[in-house]
């Protein structure tokens, strides 16, 4: 071996550039559909000649880009827990192919993630978030904060004496998906009085009393609980009944009954009660948007909720100053229904 591949850590530096750039490309799509794809470095003359991508290359660039990652990776964090594993390549690749409606190959994308024995549910849904279980198997890529050296950050909080009616957190909607008996419920639903400050549960950090810049709790990108809820989507395309079984297991977590095939037994009824229990298992965590969207329930449940939207509201606007710069319609054009 020769070159840069004989570098000490490429592997692994390969392995993550990959993941990170797939990262930002597989959010970029989801809000704004296909974009300018630049494989290698251009200045910025030249990347105003890069036109927006067709799906098909944005599917394979992310594909091949996180299949190679996931080879280059290692299968355990080493000393810097923060860093990229293998089972978080293949855990955004099952999420890339169930948004491009590639099911079967989101599952055996899902097969390889479990074979990563390091991560699993933890067994009480409180636990995932506890600032003193940081790191816990249960976390497959997450935004590290450390407060000890000043790099931590203000979370969910707020000064109001009654905090629940006065902010209006969590909203109707999001409330009317827990039942009471939900291990999950006082996460989201209950606030904790400290100092003159009222914290969040679900982001509640007792070794900080000012709750302004310095709280430690990462932030949870990817967990082990969307690998379960993936899996149950995938299969629902062929077996609902096998689809509960995964979909069971947050469930089960959380102190819920299992839904039984007598319940739900179509694969629309499943749909319906998958989105809601990734409502109930990741609220607050930045997923509910793009969920509805792959699940084809984002217009009705927006609706049902008093927004006011339709099928080119699905994805943003591109930013008008980038289209100002390309200054070119054949290169970067408008998102249908944005033109004025």
């Amino acid at each position: 071996m020769t070159g840069k591949e004989s570098l000490p850590n490429y592997r692994q530096y390969r392995g993550e550039a990959l993941f990170i750039r797939s990262w930002f490309y597989f959010n970029l799509y989801r809000a704004f559909g296909v974009v300018p794809i630049a494989r290698n470095v251009v200045n910025p003359e030249a990347a105003k000649s890069i036109p927006r991508c067709s799906e098909q290359e944005m599917y394979s660039l992310l594909v091949s880009d996180l299949t190679e990652a996931a080879s280059l990776l290692p299968a355990k964090a080493g000393a810097e827990k923060a860093r990229v594993t293998d089972i978080a390549a293949w855990t955004l690749l099952a999420k890339v192919q169930l948004t491009f409606k590639r099911h079967a190959e989101a599952r055996a994308s899902l097969d390889e993630a479990i074979k990563n024995t390091s991560y699993g549910l933890m067994d009480n849904p409180a636990d995932v978030f506890d600032v003193n279980k940081k790191f816990n198997k249960e976390l497959i890529f997450v935004l590290h904060y450390e407060k000890t050296n000043g790099e931590g950050h203000g979370h969910w909080y707020s000064q109001k004496s009654n905090v629940l009616s006065e902010i209006n957190s969590p909203s109707p909607e999001l409330r009317a998906l827990y039942s009471t008996d939900d291990l999950r419920r006082p996460l989201i639903w209950e606030y904790i009085k400290q100092g003159s400050l009222y914290v969040l549960k679900k982001w509640y950090d007792e070794y900080d009393a000012t709750y302004t810049s310095h709280v430690g709790n990462d932030f949870p990108f990817l967990r082990y609980a969307d690998i379960t809820l993936m899996y149950a989507e995938a299969l629902a395309e062929t077996s609902v009944s096998d689809a509960l079984v995964w979909l069971n297991k947050t469930r089960t977590r959380a102190g819920l009954s299992e839904l039984t095939i007598a319940e739900v037994s179509t694969r629309d009824q499943f749909i319906r009660a998958l989105a809601d229990e990734r409502g109930r298992e990741f609220a607050l965590e930045g997923h509910r948007w793009f969920d509805l969207v792959r699940l084809g329930l984002a217009i009705e449940t927006m609706r049902a909720a008093g927004f006011t939207l339709d099928e080119h509201n699905l994805i943003f606007p591109i930013p008008q100053n980038q289209i100002e710069i390309v200054n070119n319609a054949s290169i970067l054009w408008q998102n249908p229904g944005y033109n004025s």
